[in-house]
């Protein structure tokens, strides 16, 4: 699985957020290799990443901003939410991921 370990090293100093390290390892594992759009409901992350105590509500807050951070050491992260309005609209509500570079080669923060 391609990490850089100075990004690793970085996301874990700056932000303590187990979450945002697992969301970096899963991003880095994942993007480079799909072949299309990836659709990945809240539910899914929910299921994935969630904890049993907390709420979706709750989960999706400190979901966005794990991600966020993430993006910001793994810029060429081709990761964008969907399905941002409120109420009980239907359609799809989540993550679509794209194919992106490796953060190897992405990042800016590597030696």
């Amino acid at each position: 699985m391609p990490i850089v370990t100075d990004t690793w090293r970085a996301l874990m100093q700056e932000s303590k957020s187990p979450l945002a390290l697992d969301i970096y390892l899963w991003l880095s594992s994942r993007l480079g290799s799909l072949n299309a759009p990836l659709h990945i409901t809240w539910e899914q992350l929910y299921a994935q990443f969630g904890s049993q105590q907390q709420s979706m509500d709750n989960f999706k807050k400190k979901f966005r901003i794990a991600l966020e951070t993430v993006k910001e050491h793994y810029p060429a992260a081709n990761v964008r939410e969907m399905g941002t309005g409120q109420g009980k609209n239907k359609g799809f509500k989540g993550l679509v991921l794209r194919r992106s570079v490796p953060p190897e080669i992405s990042s800016s923060r590597t030696s």
